[in-house]
C-alpha cells in the first residue's frame, strides 16, 4: 500500500520510479493513478494537453527571464543615467555655491577695506590732532617758563636785597 501510494509510482508498469528518472508526465500519470485510480495510456490524449500546457509555461518562463534581463538591463541603464544627472547636477550646485561664497567673501573683504580706511583717515586726523595739541602744550609750557623766568629773577633780586 505504501507503494501505491507513491507518487513515484508508474501505474503501466507497477514499478517504483526514483525521483530523477521520473518525467513530469509520468510523475502526473502517478498522481491520477493514486488519487483517482485511473491508469492512462501513453497515447492518452489528455496527456497531450498536459504536453502542450509544459511546453507553454517553459516558453513563458523563458520569455519572464528575457523580460527580467530586459528590465535589469533598462533599470542599470536609468540608474547609470540618474547617477551622471545627480553627480553633473551636484557638481553645478557645488560651482554656484563656491562662486555664491566668493561672491560674498568678495563683499566682506570690501567692507573690510572700507572699515580699514575709514579707521586709516581716523587715525591720521588722532595724530594730527595729537601733534597739534603735543605742539600746543609744547608753546604753552615754553610761553608758561618765558613768563615765570622774569617773576622768579625778580623775586630773587628782592629776595637777596
Amino acid at each position: 500500500e505504501s507503494q501505491v501510494m507513491s507518487d513515484n509510482f508508474d501505474p503501466v508498469t507497477g514499478e517504483i520510479l526514483e525521483e530523477e528518472e521520473l518525467t513530469s508526465l509520468e510523475k502526473y500519470k502517478g498522481i491520477l493513478a493514486r488519487k483517482h485510480n485511473i491508469a492512462l495510456s501513453k497515447d492518452e490524449p489528455l496527456l497531450a494537453l498536459v504536453t502542450m500546457h509544459e511546453h507553454f509555461l517553459e516558453d513563458y518562463e523563458k520569455l519572464a527571464n528575457e523580460h527580467e534581463k530586459s528590465f535589469k538591463k533598462l533599470l542599470n541603464g536609468t540608474g547609470k543615467m540618474l547617477g551622471k544627472q545627480i553627480e553633473k547636477t551636484f557638481l553645478e550646485l557645488k560651482d554656484k555655491a563656491i562662486t555664491d561664497n566668493l561672491i560674498k567673501a568678495g563683499v566682506i573683504v570690501e567692507q573690510i577695506n572700507e572699515t580699514l580706511e575709514t579707521g586709516a583717515k581716523h587715525l591720521t586726523k588722532t595724530t594730527e590732532h595729537l601733534t597739534t595739541t603735543r605742539k600746543t602744550i609744547l608753546w604753552t609750557m615754553v610761553a608758561t617758563w618765558l613768563a615765570t623766568v622774569p617773576v622768579f629773577v625778580i623775586l630773587l633780586l628782592l629776595l637777596i636785597k
